[in-house]
């Protein structure tokens, strides 16, 4: 799976909440799979019906917000991170 890194260097990673730099839509990455057993990031919001393999844009076209791993969590008053294995 190539890496697509973010407008601020970072790699994007799956669960990662996105929006395109040029025009502001939000999206969720996640891992996919073609029929030709291509894998890779894809950015989807199931809204505007975007579904989009990330690494045919250009580097840096995407801005991660966030990841909807992140929570907080009120018994211990701290941010913390869902772990989630990779199949």
């Amino acid at each position: 799976m190539n890496e697509v890194k973010d407008i601020n260097g970072k790699a994007i990673k799956p669960y990662d909440v996105v929006k395109d730099s040029h025009s502001g839509e939000i999206a969720i990455v996640k891992v996919a799979s073609n029929n030709n057993g291509h894998t890779g990031l894809i950015a989807i919001n199931e809204i505007t019906e975007l579904k989009e393999w990330l690494e045919t844009y250009p580097e840096e076209h995407w801005e991660v917000l966030g990841s909807l791993l992140t929570y907080w969590c009120p018994e211990t008053e701290s941010v913390k991170r869902v772990k989630v294995e990779q199949s």
